[in-house]
């Protein structure tokens, strides 16, 4: 497992640090455990992303794509 990007992630609430693994091999099952912010998992390519992604999940494949670990105030809201 490897690190692939860290962000920022502020809100008008909270200021949270949001790490971004990457996984060469994965077996198992998912386990979504009790929340209510996540209903669901899936394996898609990342040609094949929904556009409904949550804003930190969009920031680390950003810089996983872009081959960046971390952008400085790329993402935030005024």
């Amino acid at each position: 497992m490897s690190v692939i990007s860290i962000a920022d992630d502020i809100n008008e609430y909270a200021h949270f640090l949001t790490i971004g693994l990457i996984a060469e091999i994965y077996y198992g099952e998912i386990n979504l455990g009790n929340t209510e912010e996540h209903v669901a998992y899936e394996w898609v390519s990342l040609n094949e992303l929904p556009e409904n992604l949550c804003e930190p999940s969009k920031k680390i494949i950003d810089n996983y794509l872009n081959k960046t670990i971390y952008k400085d105030k790329s993402y935030i809201k005024k």
